[in-house]
């Protein structure tokens, strides 16, 4: 790989941890080829981009604790990232020094906002990045949308063209008076935007092993593999290593940044779903704050380990559905149960039941002590699901999709930025 002559990419990305980190191992890999990222994001994620060697720019507020408040709901959370983005236009100001240099333009936020705009402010390429698949294709249906209503003739397309469109009238008034006032441009309407939002490259962080690159997908928009974080210097509490050592590895149970109104019937559920200890556990506290009640010996309550480090010490893995756990259980080959709060999760499910390493979704509210029971016992005991997520498991370690994903952003620099 050559050697850039130091160019600027700037990084836009907004959301909880989960989100960002991906972008952030991207722009760190971008700037060990030589580039000089910047990342944009809220200010509570200055720790997280200093511990990784990145320069940021920060908008004001708390992006973890406005996400938390949303909780699971869609709409509120759309609100909530238009609470946090709300700094943006003042953080990207074209005539600023730190910004004058900008090669390119890498964005997560959804259907390219602020990000496009500057980039064709700045006539420089602008590059969409994601770890779902959000470009509209008749091959599966929009995160979110009812999957059962998939066989009807273009209902697929159709929740994708619904979401840019209700996401653009969400945003218009703010991207337009930023566009006039701010970039000296003129305003845009929702159907030129969207039609030019079609023609930028697209990077998606995810593998084709789980999700295939659909056909009717424009040639600009790839597949990489999933941006995994570089494995963290991390020691284990001795409570822990004790723990995996007095038994068989145990079924990891949790929830991560989804909320939980009251943690104790969820913490009563997992505890009476092991039946008296069949089940070795480990529940991991997340924002919902689990296991605060006394637990019986056969499960530990774990505050904090790298997925990296602890589901491959697992036997299975029961989660929210975030892409990024989602990921994390299938590089380590651990079958898996997606209890799905909102978005995206269903679908990481159902990808996990499709391929056979994994039992079909439930919602989280319908989870129950006995669905709960059952899935312990299919997961653990199920050779044949073992046997698939082992095999996967080594297919998806195997893929370099941070690599790819440099190689391609340097392809995307060497072309004219789009008109």
């Amino acid at each position: 790989m050559k050697k850039p002559s130091g160019k600027q990419i700037l990084f836009l990305a907004l959301g909880s941890t989960g989100d960002i980190l991906p972008y952030a191992t991207l722009a760190r890999a971008l700037q060990d080829a030589g580039y000089r990222p910047t990342f944009v994001t809220s200010h509570d994620y200055e720790p997280l981009l200093s511990k990784l060697g990145l320069p940021g720019r920060f908008v004001p507020g708390d992006a973890q604790k406005t996400i938390a408040q949303a909780g699971a709901d869609t709409r509120r959370l759309m609100l909530a990232f238009a609470e946090i983005s709300r700094g943006l236009p003042d953080v990207l100001d074209p005539a600023a020094p730190w910004l004058r240099d900008a090669a390119a333009v890498v964005n997560q936020l959804p259907i390219g906002l602020y990000g496009y705009d500057l980039a064709e402010r700045m006539a420089i390429p602008h590059i969409l990045a994601a770890v779902i698949p959000l470009t509209p294709t008749a091959d599966f249906s929009m995160m979110g949308f009812p999957s059962g209503l998939a066989r009807l003739p273009g209902y697929n397309r159709m929740g994708y063209k619904l979401y840019q469109r209700l996401t653009w009238l969400a945003m218009r008034r703010t991207i337009n008076r930023w566009r006039t006032e701010k970039l000296g441009l003129q305003a845009t309407s929702g159907s030129d935007y969207l039609r030019k939002l079609h023609r930028q490259p697209t990077l998606y962080g995810y593998s084709p092993l789980i999700v295939p690159r659909p056909a009717d997908w424009p040639d600009d928009t790839r597949v990489t593999g999933y941006w995994f974080p570089q494995d963290e210097a991390w020691r284990p509490p001795e409570s822990l290593v004790n723990f995996l050592d007095a038994g068989p590895p145990p079924v990891f149970v949790g929830f991560g940044s989804m909320p939980v109104t009251d943690p104790r019937p969820t913490t009563k559920m997992v505890v009476e779903a092991t039946r008296a200890g069949r089940h070795r556990i480990i529940i991991q506290a997340g924002w919902a704050g689990l296991g605060q009640s006394a637990l019986p010996a056969h499960i530990y309550r774990l505050e904090y380990a790298p997925y990296s480090w602890l589901f491959p010490r697992m036997s299975a893995v029961i989660h929210h559905g975030g892409s990024g756990t989602t990921a994390a259980g299938l590089r380590a080959g651990r079958p898996g149960l997606v209890a799905s709060f909102t978005f995206d999760q269903g679908f990481w499910g159902r990808r996990l039941a499709a391929l056979g390493v994994g039992l079909p979704p439930i919602p989280f509210r319908r989870l129950t002590t006995s669905r709960l029971a059952e899935a312990l016992d299919q997961l653990v005991t199920d050779e044949n699901v073992n046997a698939r997520a082992t095999e996967l498991g080594r297919k998806v370690h195997a893929e370099d999709g941070i690599g790819t994903a440099v190689r391609l952003i340097e392809a995307f620099l060497d072309r004219p930025a789009p008109v």
